[in-house]
């Protein structure tokens, strides 16, 4: 009965590639693709605080449970034999970061609206649930990051950083290295962050010492890189505009090194 299954799926596998053969092979990614975009869309239709906040929570709820599927699949697929289907999984990785990255985009050109006086009764509400959100999709950003992906250039001359951590007792200290991602082709990002190196390297000290060492931890660096990412995005955005079209940030966060030690 198994080997019967198995060459269906392997029939399915190799037709031409379409929507269809991603829903046999990956229902449950299929499903939460459909679902997050549908919230999506929805929330950029909406400026009353109570029903944003909402929806903010419901796609945040929908995001972590899209990342558990991605997750699991993710490890089922260092175990997958069947070329078609490895291709069929980095089909899907790759498209899974690419919508994932839209909905980053759009955060902020809809921060930039918020913050406009005519929003000022309520915007504090609303901005505070854009952060919220860009966190949770940074986190899917980098967590699906198709590491054979050729458009993405780094930016490595951030300098590695020493300090406290915010533990009150005893003399705690880290140290870190930040290496960030942006597309090789787009030109604005790359000047934002050749302008913003000592900015960002203060920036990534606060982050950090606001943190605790058991915070500072190889456990909770996927939180430590979403929230580094959206601390610089925020930076470089105060000065080049995300609704201009010609920004599209820092797309990636990756930690070269990090330690922590008593002195």
């Amino acid at each position: 009965m198994k080997k019967i299954k198995y060459i269906i799926l392997l029939c399915l596998l190799t037709l031409p590639f379409s929507c269809k053969d991603e829903e046999v092979a990956f229902p449950s990614m299929t499903m939460m693709h459909d679902r997050v975009e549908a919230q999506f869309k929805q929330l950029v239709r909406i400026d009353e605080p109570e029903q944003f906040h909402e929806i903010t929570l419901e796609l945040i709820g929908d995001l972590r449970q899209w990342e558990s599927v991605f997750i699991r699949l993710k490890g089922d697929n260092e175990s997958y034999e069947d070329e078609n289907l490895i291709r069929s999984w980095h089909r899907h990785q790759r498209h899974s970061y690419n919508m994932v990255v839209d909905y980053f985009v759009e955060c902020y050109k809809l921060k930039v609206e918020y913050s406009k006086p005519a929003y000022y009764t309520f915007q504090d509400s609303i901005l505070e649930d854009l952060d919220n959100l860009i966190f949770e999709i940074n986190r899917f950003m980098i967590l699906s990051y198709p590491m054979m992906d050729n458009d993405m250039a780094f930016y490595k001359n951030i300098p590695e950083i020493t300090s406290r951590t915010s533990d009150s007792q005893g003399n705690l200290y880290y140290i870190i290295n930040v290496i960030v991602g942006y597309l090789r082709e787009e030109r604005q990002t790359q000047t934002a962050l050749n302008s913003s190196k000592i900015a960002m390297q203060d920036l990534i000290r606060s982050y950090c010492s606001l943190q605790t060492v058991d915070e500072l931890q190889n456990w909770n660096e996927l939180n430590l890189k979403a929230g580094l990412m959206k601390e610089l995005n925020d930076y470089i955005g105060q000065f080049y505009d995300f609704n201009s079209g010609k920004m599209e940030g820092i797309k990636l966060v990756t930690i070269s090194k990090l330690q922590t030690f008593a002195f």
